[in-house]
């Protein structure tokens, strides 16, 4: 079982948790951070990722796109347990940051630790997804805003970051990569519609920032930066650090390679290597090649128009249009993120 610390007797979260989505330049942003120089962090060697376990679990048991009530409950059972177990390694690797007196540092993609009840709106079935921590249930309360597995008691010990990007940008990006994905491992979940509609949204990401707004003081504020600010203001990485407790003066904007590797990390188990080896190869093909920041494939003006005539010559007219429909839902939500972001 998971061991939190208690937030009474933190004035201010010694822990740092990034909430991001697939394709918004989060491995760029760590770079930049240059993790390996913030000698007082900690974090695992992919400075993250805790739950993309029990999210693989979720794709690849092929229940992504299905109500609770129709999972088989062999599955169920399985997944509920994998979301457990990331948490539990997350808390322990957060348990020897503590002890080297080290600010514990995690990002995780915000739909991969969604409670899979909240999804299809499946209230009676969210208890089993509520994961467990010292004290009893009766600590543990889940705000309506918090769609998460972990409870408010608990996010209030982390202060916690989102990075954004424009929807037109992330979306068909990371339908190309599950597209690649399958072609690595064709179970064909990773493009299916379930996997595809729960990640091109922007919804998890703005339920839980506003959870965190509402339940925070001025320690653990939550801090928002963009994408495109993070490319063409580098100026703002530096802000970010001065809102988060890292060290703005060993932040980099080229590098000789692209290793991420923290200087100070906990070793993953199997099943975090295993669930994120297998991404690593495409979800950061364009960064691990990069020598530096890529200013191009993030412009600074977006022409709608022109970019689902692209998405239609890559991906067909059908394709295009469901990722042109998700783009302009998202819209109203990362224009209110945006609003919160870091100005450069």
């Amino acid at each position: 079982m998971a061991a939190i610390n208690d937030p009474s007797s933190t004035p201010k979260p010694s822990r740092l948790f990034l909430v991001s989505m697939p394709r918004t330049a989060s491995n760029l942003l760590v770079k930049m951070l240059n993790l390996p120089n913030q000698h007082q962090l900690h974090t695992n060697s992919s400075s993250g990722y805790f739950f993309t376990p029990a999210y693989r679990h979720v794709t690849e048991a092929g229940v992504i796109g299905k109500p609770l009530s129709e999972w088989p409950e062999d599955a169920k059972a399985k997944i509920q347990q994998t979301y457990q177990d990331c948490l539990d390694d997350m808390e322990e690797c957060s348990l020897r940051a503590k002890e080297g007196k080290k600010i514990m540092f995690t990002k995780e993609h915000a739909f991969w630790f969604v409670n899979p009840a909240a999804v299809w709106n499946e209230p009676e079935h969210a208890d089993a997804f509520k994961l467990r921590f010292p004290g009893g249930a009766s600590q543990q309360t889940f705000s309506s805003k918090n769609k998460t597995v972990l409870s408010d008691e608990y996010l209030r010990t982390w202060q916690t970051a989102f990075l954004i990007r424009h929807p037109a940008l992330v979306f068909p990006s990371f339908y190309r990569a599950m597209n690649k994905i399958d072609e690595i491992e064709p179970t064909q979940f990773s493009s299916s519609q379930g996997n595809l509609k729960n990640n091109m949204t922007l919804q998890w990401t703005r339920l839980l920032f506003d959870h965190c707004l509402e339940h925070s003081d001025e320690s653990n504020r939550p801090v928002v930066i963009d994408a495109l600010e993070v490319i063409h203001r580098p100026e703002t990485v530096l802000k970010f650090c001065a809102l988060t407790g890292l060290d703005p003066g060993v932040v980099q904007s080229t590098w000789e390679d692209a290793k991420l590797k923290p200087a100070s990390v906990c070793q993953e188990n199997h099943l975090q290597h295993h669930s994120t080896s297998r991404f690593r190869q495409v979800m950061g093909s364009t960064f691990t090649q990069s020598k530096g920041v890529i200013k191009d494939k993030t412009p600074t003006s977006i022409d709608m128009k022109e970019e689902v005539e692209k998405w239609k010559g890559e991906f067909g007219e059908e394709k295009a249009n469901e990722i042109e429909k998700a783009v302009w839902a998202a819209m109203p939500d990362y224009e209110y993120l945006r609003g919160w972001a870091i100005q450069g």
